[in-house]
């Protein structure tokens, strides 16, 4: 057992947190860097907007303009350590914060509205059968749940992790994955070299007993320099 401050104390032999302060002692917050973080894409109903990699190229062959809103998607399971795992998926990327024209993309109108417009509709409302339409927004029906103003972030280069696992993979993207809500990315000119640190022993050993075991926020990391 040794102190960790001048008001606290940890269950750590003394050799031990003598190399995690050294370790802090060199290092400054992520969150005091040049970086960014966002959540992933929410659509409200998953099942009308991802679609496999055999209904995508069915919706292009209907018509190639819709190749303009399908891209390629990573679920929070896809996330490995270094490389994420691309299973084929593809989201329909009709965010709020594109203004699309539904009418521009009729096959992709037709699909959605499949499912039912009135169960894709942003109104919160609950039918006679007790299943509900998506949470009350002022988004459109074909629309997806988020603005997703920061779209753009997407196709730059970014480290990737899950938040829902006990030791985060952190994974960098090169290929301009979007992602759903089961994961985070961070933008940053250091992102390899982040990527590489995150991942290290070093990382572990030094700074995993600082988060609780499903940590989501990168902003509080401490890394060295």
């Amino acid at each position: 057992m040794g102190w960790v401050g001048t008001n606290s104390w940890a269950f750590e032999n003394n050799a031990v947190l003598e190399i995690k302060h050294k370790v802090e002692a060199q290092g400054v917050k992520l969150k005091d860097w040049d970086i960014k973080i966002n959540y992933g894409i929410k659509t409200g109903f998953n099942e009308a907007f991802i679609v496999n990699g055999a209904k995508k190229d069915e919706l292009i062959a209907k018509d190639p303009k819709n190749a303009e809103i399908l891209k390629p998607l990573l679920r929070g399971r896809d996330i490995n350590k270094y490389i994420p795992s691309f299973q084929d998926l593809w989201l329909i990327t009709t965010f709020p914060s594109l203004k699309i024209n539904i009418d521009d993309y009729p096959i992709i109108k037709e699909h959605l509205s499949s499912f039912g417009v009135e169960r894709l509709e942003q109104s919160g409302k609950t039918f006679e059968d007790g299943t509900k339409s998506r949470k009350k927004t002022g988004n459109k029906w074909f629309e997806t749940q988020d603005q997703i103003a920061y779209w753009k972030d997407f196709e730059k280069p970014k480290l990737v992790y899950p938040n829902m696992t006990m030791i985060l993979p952190f994974a960098i993207d090169l290929n301009g994955f979007l992602h759903n809500d089961k994961a985070f990315h961070l933008i940053s000119e250091d992102v390899f070299w982040l990527t590489a640190f995150l991942n290290s022993k070093l990382f572990r050993y030094c700074f995993t007993d600082n988060f609780p075991p499903d940590f989501p926020n990168l902003l509080l990391l401490k890394t060295i320099s």
